[in-house]
């Protein structure tokens, strides 16, 4: 739900140079806030 309110069209986000999804931002959230030995990625 962050990730979607985060991308929403009139979000600062679109500011940056390169598209950015709601499925990415959350990715990148949690692998910020996740032990390293707890990391997941799916390819």
């Amino acid at each position: 739900l962050a990730a979607e309110i985060a991308c929403n069209p009139q979000s600062d986000i679109h500011r940056l140079p390169f598209k950015v999804f709601p499925e990415q931002l959350m990715a990148a959230m949690v692998s910020t806030t996740a032990p390293v030995g707890e990391l997941r990625v799916k390819n």
